[in-house]
């Protein structure tokens, strides 16, 4: 596993390193920052670099770059190898919520901080941070009363 620094507006983007707030990559790729990792996996990769990413050190290249599915496929690996001793990651009965929960995020969350950047006016600019900050006063209380 690497951890990368979360100070990612670096003029590389996402950086490994060996600090408290990071880890070198584990990958053993030997990258410095996210976007090599990118570039190994599609030479010809031009759009986001995100987090997370689950790298396959066999193949030297991302398998996926979506929490979601990424939780799905370590939940059914674990299962499928026999460990985990009845963890379970992705719950039936909480897909739904799970789904829902993610969708409010990549709209709200993640496209809300994209609105913010993007306003071109001081009304657009104030509508998108009451939505991002809207959001993000939903999620703060989600943890506190137990919700997912």
């Amino acid at each position: 596993m690497s951890v990368l620094h979360p100070t990612w507006n670096t003029h590389q983007g996402w950086a490994f390193g060996d600090t408290d707030l990071s880890t070198q990559d584990g990958g053993g790729q030997g990258f410095t920052h996210l976007h090599q990792a990118y570039s190994a996996s599609h030479p010809c990769y031009t759009s986001k670099v995100t987090v997370p990413v689950l790298w396959d050190r066999t193949r030297g290249r991302i398998v996926s770059n979506e929490s979601t599915e990424i939780l799905r496929m370590m939940n059914d690996g674990l299962a499928r190898a026999g460990l985990g001793s009845g963890l379970d990651l992705y719950p039936q009965h909480l897909r739904p919520a799970i789904a829902a929960l993610d969708a409010e995020i990549a709209r709200d969350l993640a496209g809300g901080v994209y609105a913010v950047g993007s306003a071109r006016t001081q009304a657009e600019y104030d509508g998108a941070i009451a939505r991002l900050f809207g959001c993000l006063d939903r999620l703060e209380v989600r943890p506190a009363d137990g919700r997912l």
